[in-house]
């Protein structure tokens, strides 16, 4: 007895034609008597499928619009949910059809995930309740990718909205006082469970209760949103407009819908009416003022990775840094560092100058030489110990001063000082220049100085370096 497991719907048609569709599609368990490879075979009437590998890999689709999924499980028992998963990466290829997605994988134990696969987008998506929710958090990655990351392979074209200055502030914008829970998935429809996020910069399994990280950076605030805003709109608009939500997220709310709106879906909406039609996106503003607030809000509340579930981490490896500041605040970018350099909270000083420490290479379009003598003056006369510390680190890290101030390292009275200078060359990355003028310094201490400690590690020091000639 064959039952029907593959609910697949069809409109009304001529007789023949829904008897030739029945008969492909009748049930996941006549499917899986069919070699695999046959062809034609049809999901639909008009939709062309293919299987390979025993199920394991089904393409539906043909030509341009051909998507492949693939797994390690038998796919064939799921083609209902395959079909749905269709039609939707069909709907949102349609944002991003320059780029879009055609390869899936199904996994049984990664519960969503966005790669790029041979400069091809690969979506990653397990079959539980909500998959189609997934689905499109996952797409979302790829269509802030197309619009808004670039075709850059760095780790910052993922996550940094290079091409677009706007949405950069408005998750800068959502991130003071924790205006992001508005835009969290696990606030909207089936996605309430447990989650397990690895983190990449303490390296150990963070447990957050909720799914959706949408204060980690610019493109889970635009996964996160594109999410609710298909599914969930009317969610959405109801806490927009509950008097009871702050003005902050209002702000936030209206910001997104309308940018994702007329950004990004043309226009269309999918709740039953719009109550910001008349709002365009040229009356979105998020002003310098409300972004050094919430900079200033990040500098002091964020002491580690281990706080992302209360306070939003705003860096790769768990510190603020400069992208904070450089893409939404590009014209008064140095002015703002400046002045926050010279705040009067010494936690926002200490901070600020770990954003802008950058061992051995700037990031692209900055340049600190304007810094260097402000943060000399603070590793001397700062009087917050931690500031001075991170200061005189900031300068002995920077490639284009590290050569100089290490040597002053190397010839202060101070022995410990001597002895942590050298332990700060890096004969593996530093470049030759830098090396010829510390080698003299090295000689000298090996040979005489009167520490000794300091001629142990002088000497070891220069072993590493014979040792690196080579290279």
């Amino acid at each position: 007895m064959v039952t029907r497991s593959a609910e697949i719907s069809f409109s009304k048609r001529p007789s023949y034609i829904a008897r030739m569709a029945r008969r492909v599609v009748l049930s996941s368990a006549l499917l899986a008597l069919a070699p695999s490879g046959c062809a034609p075979l049809y999901l639909r009437p008009g939709v062309q499928m293919e299987t390979n590998n025993h199920g394991q890999e089904i393409i539906i689709g043909e030509g341009s619009k051909a998507i492949q999924f693939r797994s390690t499980i038998d796919l064939r028992p799921h083609l209902d949910k395959l079909g749905k998963m269709y039609d939707l990466i069909t709907e949102l290829n349609n944002l991003i059809p320059s780029w879009p997605v055609r390869k899936v994988e199904i996994s049984e134990n990664n519960d969503g995930e966005h790669k790029i696969e041979n400069n091809d987008h690969l979506i990653i998506v397990k079959l539980q309740p909500g998959y189609l929710e997934v689905t499109t958090h996952e797409m979302g990655h790829a269509i802030f990718k197309v619009h808004l990351g670039g075709r850059s392979n760095t780790a910052a074209s993922y996550t940094i909205a290079f091409q677009e200055n706007l949405w950069q502030r408005i998750y800068y914008f959502s991130l003071g006082n924790e205006n992001f829970t508005l835009l969290r998935d696990s606030n909207y429809g089936q996605r309430k469970s447990v989650n397990v996020c690895r983190d990449g910069g303490l390296n150990r399994l963070l447990h957050f209760e909720n799914i959706g990280h949408p204060w980690d950076n610019a493109t889970e605030l635009f996964a996160s949103s594109a999410m609710i805003y298909r599914w969930h709109a009317e969610e959405l608009l109801k806490i927009i407009l509950d008097p009871g939500t702050s003005t902050e997220k209002k702000r936030l709310g209206i910001a997104v819908w309308v940018y994702l709106r007329d950004k990004i879906f043309n226009g269309r909406y999918y709740s039953a009416s719009d109550p910001f039609k008349g709002i365009s996106i040229k009356d979105i503003d998020i002003t310098d003022n409300e972004l050094d607030f919430v900079l200033r809000f990040l500098l002091k509340s964020e002491e580690s990775c281990a706080n992302a579930f209360y306070y939003p981490r705003t860096s790769f490896y768990g510190r603020p840094e400069i992208y904070f500041i450089r893409p939404a605040l590009e014209e008064n970018r140095n002015g703002i560092i400046v002045n926050l350099l010279n705040d009067e909270d010494p936690k926002v000083r200490e901070k600020m100058i770990d954003a802008i420490s950058f061992p051995f290479e700037d990031p692209p379009e900055f340049s600190g030489d304007i810094f260097e003598p402000l943060l000399n003056k603070m590793a001397i006369n700062d009087p917050d110990e931690k500031v001075r510390r991170s200061a005189r680190l900031c300068l002995r890290t920077n490639k284009k001063w590290r050569a100089k101030y290490l040597i002053m390292d190397l010839n202060d009275p101070n022995s410990d000082i001597r002895q942590e200078a050298i332990s700060r060359i890096d004969f593996g990355k530093d470049d030759d220049e830098t090396v010829k003028k510390l080698m003299p310094h090295l000689i000298r201490l090996a040979a005489g100085d009167p520490n000794h400690m300091v001629r142990y590690h002088a000497a070891d020091a220069l072993e590493k370096l014979r040792r690196a000639l080579g290279r």
